[in-house]
């Protein structure tokens, strides 16, 4: 079994490849959108066996569920977890060669397009070690519990992601701490 440390540059590119050469495609991640990659997992997605996606804070893309929701094998998590569920876990699978990529990277344009500082762990070997066993066994447990992204639940969700993004500008701004504001923010609270 080999590690490797990944940037975001690394976790990209490593991404793509493994995408395009492993035979089973076997996820849990808290978000995603379209981007590059998931153009190339679409055009892999006979390989999907297992993905489940997360919704919470309205962060996954509808467009990017659209797409996955052709794929039998493709869920999102909904009420798994009384807090987030917030997993970046990528499991690969070929005969008896297994890779997993898990780290802070989400599947978004931030995540792995390079916009935002990520570190991973990727980890290659059999399909009979351990740690990728233990990876795998956890994206299976959690797809398990998954729902299937259905029309009713992509409108559903779509109608709730348009209405949340125009206050995602403002959660996103950046606050200068200058004590006059600090003052004010204190007094506000």
């Amino acid at each position: 079994m080999k590690t490797s440390f990944l940037n975001t540059k690394k976790i990209t590119k490593k991404l793509g490849k493994l995408i395009s050469d492993f035979d089973e495609i076997h996820w849990a991640i808290a978000w995603g959108t379209n981007n590059e990659l998931a153009d190339k997992l679409i055009e892999n997605k006979k390989n999907i066996k297992k993905i489940i996606i997360g919704i919470d804070f309205s962060h996954t893309a509808p467009d990017l569920l659209k797409r996955l929701a052709s794929n039998k094998n493709s869920k999102v998590a909904i009420g798994l977890v009384d807090g987030t569920f917030h997993p970046k876990i990528y499991y690969f699978e070929s005969e008896k060669k297994a890779a997993a990529i898990v780290g802070s990277a989400n599947f978004t344009n931030g995540g792995v397009g390079g916009n935002n500082i990520e570190a991973a762990i990727l980890i290659e070997g059999s399909v009979d070690d351990e740690p990728l066993i233990d990876i795998k066994n956890m994206v299976n447990s959690l797809w398990g519990e998954g729902s299937p992204i259905s029309k009713d639940f992509l409108t559903s969700y779509e109608l709730q992601y348009l209405a949340n993004k125009k206050h995602k500008k403002a959660l996103n701004k950046n606050y200068e701490s200058t004590s006059l504001h600090l003052k004010l923010l204190i007094q506000n609270y």
